[in-house]
C-alpha cells in the first residue's frame, strides 16, 4: 500500500518553474547541436526545434508571469552602463 504525502505534490508555480527551466536547458542543447552540425537537413531540423522550443519557453514565461509567479526585477542603470561600456570595449 502506497502511502501518499500530499504536501510533496508540485503546485501550480513549480510545475511552471520546471517546464520553463526544462525549455531553458532544451534551449542551449538545440543550440550547441546547431553549432556543431553541417548537413543541411539536419541544421533545417535543429532550427526548427529551436524555433518550437523558443515559443514554448516563452510562452511559458508569459504565463509565469501573468500569474505572478516571476516578475523580473527593473534593472539597474549602473549595471546596463557598465555592460554596455565593456561590450563596446569588445
Amino acid at each position: 500500500m502506497a502511502i501518499c504525502k500530499k504536501e510533496n505534490q508540485l503546485n501550480e508555480k513549480d510545475s511552471l518553474q520546471d517546464m520553463l527551466l526544462l525549455e531553458k536547458a532544451l534551449a542551449k542543447i538545440y543550440v550547441t547541436a546547431l553549432t556543431e552540425s553541417s548537413g543541411k537537413s539536419v541544421r533545417s531540423a535543429l532550427k526548427n526545434g529551436l524555433t518550437s522550443t523558443l515559443n514554448t519557453q516563452f510562452s511559458v514565461y508569459k504565463t509565469m508571469n501573468e500569474c505572478g509567479y516571476y516578475e523580473p526585477a527593473p534593472a539597474d542603470k549602473a549595471v546596463i552602463d557598465n555592460k554596455k561600456e565593456t561590450f563596446e570595449k569588445v
